[in-house]
């Protein structure tokens, strides 16, 4: 038995196969009642599963230590809250798995190939920063000591660059704009182009500390994102890797890269410790928070049903409803008023 493909599901349907259970959390029906709520995952697509069975069945406290697993179930789709969810039916907890499900299950950012290529376009912007401390600082942590985790780790949990290569991707991403905005901007002011892809590179690498991953590339929070957060912990990879190296990071240069790295996310409220205090630190926040912000729109539009019109208002887009883009991009296009957008 196979996979089941959440790309095509269809409402009054049932599928039967293994599917991946991302989270799962219990909640409470108005009549008092406890049930199961569950993020399934075929790897591309996500959707909501809610069991209601579960305290004649398996039990709620049987239910908290089965996350991250392969499992066969029934589901039959349905509309809830204007929204297509999975009801549930049965698992099959005896069902029994695919050789490969688990070799080609795996949670990307983007494909293999075009990892491929952002890590090319790592070592080719590390190479050709010409600040000596600065190069050999950002060469010792993303081509040596963190280079194995760095290429493959996510970027966030699920808002954005999850999964495997998403913090190559969103990092080469930031450079890369802000090399390109920087030419906009040469004839009224020169901005400084190591300061800017030594700071798209360093902002997040914290991360790598601030999650776990499993072998799918599904990422848990540690410990660290509570007491400490990305944003100082990549702070102090840089200054660690300058100790290391026996570079003087008080000098004023490196001082404004620590500043571009505690200033990321831009407001003292959105968790940065400082605010940005050059051209180069601005620039770099309002990049992240770009790409983070695009990224995260396409990656929910993509994983639209086509029947559904719109998403349900997403937290971390600042509340935005996004439009299925069938609806303006030419798929089926209708001329009845059942089309009229606003």
């Amino acid at each position: 038995m196979d996979i089941i493909n959440l790309s095509n599901l269809q409402e009054g349907k049932t599928y039967i196969g293994f599917i991946y259970l991302k989270n799962i959390n219990i909640r409470t029906t108005k009549n008092n009642s406890q049930y199961i709520e569950i993020t399934l995952t075929d790897g591309k697509n996500d959707i909501t599963g809610r069991y209601f069975d579960v305290e004649k069945n398996e039990g709620i406290e049987w239910f908290k230590n089965i996350k991250d697993k392969f499992v066969c179930i029934e589901i039959s789709i349905e509309k809830y809250n204007s929204q297509t969810n999975a009801k549930i039916i049965r698992f099959f907890w005896n069902a029994e798995k695919p050789e490969n499900i688990s070799d080609t299950f795996t949670h990307k950012s983007m494909d293999d190939s075009k990892a491929e290529e952002y890590i090319i376009k790592l070592k080719h912007l590390i190479s050709q920063i010409n600040d000596d401390n600065i190069r050999k600082i950002c060469s010792y942590i993303f081509l040596e000591k963190y280079y194995n985790a760095f290429i493959v780790f996510p970027a966030s949990k699920f808002n954005h660059h999850s999964g495997k290569y998403g913090l190559l991707e969103h990092s080469i991403n930031i450079a890369l704009e802000a090399l390109a905005i920087k030419k906009i901007y040469e004839y009224i002011y020169d901005l400084d182009e190591d300061l800017l892809v030594a700071g798209a590179l360093l902002q997040d690498i914290g991360k790598i500390e601030e999650y776990l991953t499993d072998e799918h590339y599904f990422a848990e929070k540690t410990e660290l994102y509570a007491l400490k957060g990305h944003i100082t912990r990549s702070n102090e990879i840089f200054i660690e890797a300058a100790i290391t190296l026996n570079i003087d990071y008080k000098i004023p240069k490196l001082q404004v890269l620590s500043n571009i790295i505690l200033s990321h996310h831009g407001k003292l409220e959105y968790g940065s410790p400082t605010l940005p205090a050059s051209p180069e630190a601005i620039l770099i926040a309002k990049l992240d928070n770009l790409d983070a912000s695009l990224k995260g729109a396409i990656e929910t539009i993509k994983k639209m049903p086509e029947s559904e019109k719109f998403t349900k208002s997403l937290p971390h887009l600042d509340n935005c409803i996004l439009l299925n883009p069938n609806l303006y991009r030419g798929s089926n296009p209708k001329t009845d008023g059942a089309n009229i957008l606003f």
